[in-house]
């Protein structure tokens, strides 16, 4: 469980360029939960997931988990670091190992994972990854397209077998086969019982793969609850500027006639809905 209690965090304070980039903010993430994290740029997602592992403490307040505080000086923030596994948006960006399997066993190696289990975790997350073949882990990662970049910099996170997944955008420039490779994989995941934490600005992934939302505006949380709710919440949602899913507005409209309609994350719900209906 990773609990933020009463968190602030300042940037450049005492000078003319002092910002709030978190006000306040308490929340508790549990197991098996998928929460997305959305907000303008700027409003402070991406100072919130830093916190989640110790890259960077706050002023105020205190970050717990399984009730630690983890910028405690009798933790072992390595750690805190294997439980709480981030990715950053773009991380292939800071690739150098010469070879995808150096890259990969990197993460695991410097936590002390035994040689015995490294090539087996570096090979498992991979195909996790949807890589079929090992030669893949032979290649150089500076020679892969841009989404296998991206596949091969989750997989060196997940080869560490993190109890909590962050990811910072994890599709941003994905091409299409990329973006189901890992939502597949994602939601497996959460089946499976791993907490999945995600910052989108993509509304159709939030919809498709989240349970909860946690918005944040102008540093403060706004929101934080269903994904059901936050979507029916309409002026918190024109006010810190988010697109609704088209999926959403269609069945908004159609609730209109319906007001039996529940609430639909895809076409396919919604159609299945309409069929059910006029069945009868």
């Amino acid at each position: 469980m990773l609990e933020l209690k009463n968190v602030f965090v300042t940037y450049d304070p005492n000078t003319i360029f002092m910002s709030n980039a978190l006000v306040d903010i308490s929340l508790m993430i549990k197991k098996n939960e998928s929460v997305g994290i959305v907000g303008r740029i700027g409003s402070g997602k991406s100072t919130l997931i830093q916190l989640f592992n110790g890259l960077i403490k706050p002023d105020n307040g205190a970050v717990l988990l399984d009730n630690d505080d983890i910028n405690s000086k009798q933790i072992d923030i390595r750690k805190v670091r294997k439980k709480v596994g981030i990715v950053f948006q773009y991380p292939e960006e800071q690739f150098f190992a010469e070879t995808v399997f150096a890259e990969v066993a990197f993460g695991p190696k410097n936590m002390g994972m035994r040689e015995t289990e490294l090539k087996d975790a570096v090979f498992s997350a991979l195909k996790d990854m949807g890589f079929s073949s090992e030669k893949i882990a032979q290649r150089s990662p500076f020679s892969l397209s841009g989404g296998e970049k991206r596949r091969v910099a989750i997989a060196s996170i997940i080869a560490m077998n993190p109890d909590i997944l962050v990811l910072d955008e994890p599709m941003a420039g994905m091409d299409f086969n990329g973006k189901e490779k890992l939502s597949k994989y994602i939601k497996n995941e959460i089946k499976n019982g791993r907490t999945v934490v995600f910052v989108t600005h993509n509304m159709e992934e939030l919809l498709e793969i989240a349970d909860r939302v946690i918005a944040l505006d102008e540093g403060k949380k706004v929101f934080d609850g269903r994904v059901r709710d936050f979507f029916s919440d309409e002026k918190l949602i024109e006010k810190i500027g988010i697109d609704i899913p088209s999926v959403v507005r269609m069945r908004n409209k159609l609730k209109k006639y319906y007001s039996d309609i529940p609430f639909c994350r895809t076409p396919l719900e919604i159609s299945s809905y309409l069929k059910k209906r006029y069945r009868h």
